[in-house]
């Protein structure tokens, strides 16, 4: 938490566990930005493995409950690379989940970025 000496103070929340924010308030206290993170359960067998993140901003107005007033999804897709390859002799497998799909969906729309392994690194 952090106090300012006008009396108002901005907190946050934190997984120390897992190493992610859970919310965070501002000076106004007025609003609450709250995230969610989703790990699906992976197949073992699969080369990809997907995360979701929610993020929420809720405002209070006037003794009214509290109202979303922005809610955006970031669904995230990761494939193995090097799927291919065998275990080594110390059984270490030379394999790297890299992000290969970003899909944001706000206000009902969605946008979405393919990465190619053969694009990284590059600029």
């Amino acid at each position: 938490m952090v106090r300012y000496p006008d009396s108002t103070f901005e907190s946050m929340t934190y997984d120390s566990d897992h190493d992610r924010l859970l919310s965070f308030k501002g000076r106004s206290g007025d609003c609450k930005e709250s995230y969610s993170h989703i790990f699906p359960n992976p197949d073992p067998s699969s080369n990809t493995r997907t995360q979701v993140s929610i993020a929420k901003l809720t405002c209070q107005m006037q003794g009214r409950p509290d109202q979303v007033k922005r809610e955006v999804r970031y669904d995230f897709t990761f494939i193995k690379q090097n799927a291919d390859r065998k275990t080594d002799q110390n059984n270490n497998q030379d394999n790297k989940w890299m992000l290969s799909r970003l899909s944001q969906t706000r206000d009902g729309k969605t946008q979405s970025t393919q990465f190619s392994p053969t694009q990284r690194g590059q600029r």
